[in-house]
Order: C-alpha cells, then sequence, then structure tokens
C-alpha cells in the first residue's frame, strides 16, 4: 500500500486481473465525453477504430487504430476519448479498480467517492472543524 492508502504496484498486470478489469466501449458520434481524474486507479485505453480523439487536459491528440495510453493515478490532468467522426469508435480500456478510488470530473465539477458509492459537488467544501461542536 502507498500512504495514500491505495494499492500500487510497477509489474505489468496478470492476464486474470486484465480479463477482470477490461472492458469494450464504443464513443458514439453524438456521445458528450466528460473528462475525469481518479486517485487510486490506472487506466489505460489501446483504440480499435480509424481515429479516436484524446482530449488531456486543454490538449487534444489524434489516436490511430492500435494506439495505447495510459493514464496513472493522480495524474493531475483530466481526460477523455471522443468520436469526432461519423461512425461509432470502438476501444478497450483496462485498469486496476481500486475500492478506495475517488474520481473528479472537472468538466462537471462532480466528485465520485467510490467507497460510500456518493457523489458531490466540488464547490460543496467545508473547513476540517465545520459542523462539530468546539
Amino acid at each position: 500500500m502507498s500512504a495514500s492508502g491505495c494499492a500500487t504496484s510497477n509489474s505489468a498486470p496478470s492476464a486474470a486481473a486484465l480479463r477482470s478489469a477490461s472492458r469494450w466501449k464504443c464513443c458514439r458520434p453524438d456521445g458528450k465525453p466528460t473528462r475525469s481524474i481518479t486517485t487510486c486507479s490506472r487506466r489505460s485505453t489501446c483504440s480499435c477504430s480509424k481515429s479516436l480523439t484524446l482530449r488531456l487536459g486543454d490538449r487534444r491528440f489524434s489516436l490511430a487504430c492500435g494506439y495505447y495510453v495510459c493514464f496513472p493515478a493522480g495524474q493531475k490532468l483530466g481526460h477523455a476519448l471522443i468520436n469526432e467522426t461519423d461512425e461509432p469508435c470502438r476501444y478497450l480500456v483496462f485498469g486496476n479498480p481500486q475500492p478506495h478510488d475517488v474520481a473528479v470530473y472537472p468538466d462537471s465539477g462532480r466528485v465520485s467517492v467510490k467507497l460510500t458509492g456518493e457523489g458531490y459537488r466540488q464547490s460543496a467544501t467545508m473547513d476540517y472543524w465545520d459542523g462539530l461542536a468546539s
């Protein structure tokens, strides 16, 4: 475990781990992508379509079929995969889901806490001692 409480590893995931934590996804042309940032879970994707656009922070990158991209846990830039074509785009996503993960969605200001299954607005912050008797 790391100091953040997240399981960490420098080794490649096993084939069994990839099977259990991978899934095919499809970007429809009319889909509305949202950038996300995760605190504990690494994610990787491999493009299987002619063209897929990666939005990383404010920059955009064109991904051709076979391109591989990794999003390390705790990366400060939000990422999104966008279909800017008229046809569906397919890509494979695999990673290491973590039960203590927190996902931040900078475009909407949403924060999702996996452990509790709750979501919050990022603007709903409070001081450490707010609500506690003095």
